[in-house]
């Protein structure tokens, strides 16, 4: 490994190209991480993060985004989980660390032709008030979700239900029971709004519905990072129709819908659900060990339990660019400097069993 550290050294040499050290956090995902949701409107986090800088870090977090693309270039917030502590110089969130969060489902145009979506996570730092990009990890399989959105989400990635919300009739009164709401947010929400909707399918969004309950009178904070237990609404009640057969509940704030969930089905019908998981892609497994990871042997088409299938040797193309001191450094002959560390790099290829080399294309 000497070799190779010596190659990208003069690599990064020969550019013009310099680094100098800064005293920051140096902040990284822990994984094996994974993603799963947690009843119908939040998703939990399983996650690390180092901290192997010369600093204390910002505040943290870690977002769930997801993209029809591959590679995903733009990836679009579905949560925001937050961390709650920073980290010291040479400290962690141990890996298997678990946040949950409120979790938005994926519109249509973040779905594929099979309704699916890849899922990555990235790592953020708050650095002078903005939040700044430090890591990210895609995960696999590609998760399927439903179009148009069905069965709950948290809308503005905070607020998210906990246990099964109810509703009890008595006569033309009603109340609801939600066991718990919690805030995964940083700011205070205020509720003030909470609603029953009759629907005619089970989609939420765009759809004629009827009140079936709407309570406006309601003022409830939670804490960023706060939960509120056995929160109760009443209010008068007119009970749906056969050709309404689902039951959704919003909680409401002055900004909106923040979060919902179908709560009843009729006639034959069910609750609409939405299970995932999702986890990080090991790319040093190699199952018949034959030098290739499971994962390259799978975008290249071979078999990764027949150690005789497998790619053919890696080309690794190096072009080596120097300035006019570099030259008069080596005696006007810095290539044969450059295909020494070049030959250093393929023998630690060779020494390690990687099937792979450097060729240099042009100086």
């Amino acid at each position: 490994m000497n070799s190779l550290r010596r190659l990208c050294q003069l690599l990064l040499a020969l550019s013009g190209f310099w680094f100098p050290a800064s005293a920051l956090a140096e902040l990284s995902l822990l994984c094996p991480c994974e993603v799963e949701n947690t009843g119908q409107t939040a998703v939990t986090v399983t996650a690390g993060i180092r901290n192997t800088g010369d600093e204390v870090s910002g505040e943290l977090r870690i977002m769930v985004g997801s993209s029809v693309e591959q590679p995903i270039v733009t990836a679009y917030s579905r949560a925001y989980a937050y961390f709650t502590e920073t980290l010291l110089p040479g400290s962690e969130h141990e890996q298997g660390t678990e946040v949950t969060a409120g979790f938005k489902l994926p519109s249509a145009r973040l779905l594929d032709a099979e309704g699916k979506t890849n899922l990555e996570l990235r790592l953020y730092e708050k650095v002078a008030g903005d939040w700044v990009q430090r890591d990210q990890v895609r995960l696999n399989p590609a998760v399927s979700f439903p179009d148009p959105e069905t069965g709950g989400e948290s809308v503005k990635y905070s607020l998210y239900l906990e246990g099964t919300p109810t509703l009890e009739v008595n006569g033309g009164q009603a109340t609801v029971t939600i066991p718990k709401i919690i805030n995964s947010g940083q700011e205070a929400i205020t509720i003030t709004r909470g609603v029953i909707g009759h629907f005619a399918s089970e989609e939420f969004w765009g759809q004629t519905y009827l009140y079936g309950l709407n309570n406006e009178t309601l003022s409830e904070t939670i804490p960023g990072g706060g939960s509120l237990s056995d929160f109760t609404f009443s209010g008068e009640y007119d009970p749906p129709g056969d050709d309404y057969p689902f039951t959704s509940l919003s909680v409401r704030s002055e900004e909106g819908i923040e979060v919902w969930q179908t709560i009843e089905a009729r006639n034959g019908n069910t609750i609409p659900t939405h299970s995932f998981y999702a986890e990080s892609i090991d790319f040093l497994e190699d199952s018949d060990g034959d030098g290739v990871g499971d994962y390259n042997e799978t975008l290249e088409g071979t078999d990764a339990d027949n150690a005789e299938s497998k790619p053919d040797t890696v080309i690794l193309d190096v072009m080596a660019l120097y300035t006019p001191g570099v030259a008069a450094l080596y005696a006007d002959d810095p290539i044969t400097k450059v295909i020494q560390d070049l030959e250093w790099g393929n023998q630690s290829l060779s020494n390690s069993e990687i099937d792979a080399s450097f060729r240099l294309v042009d100086a």
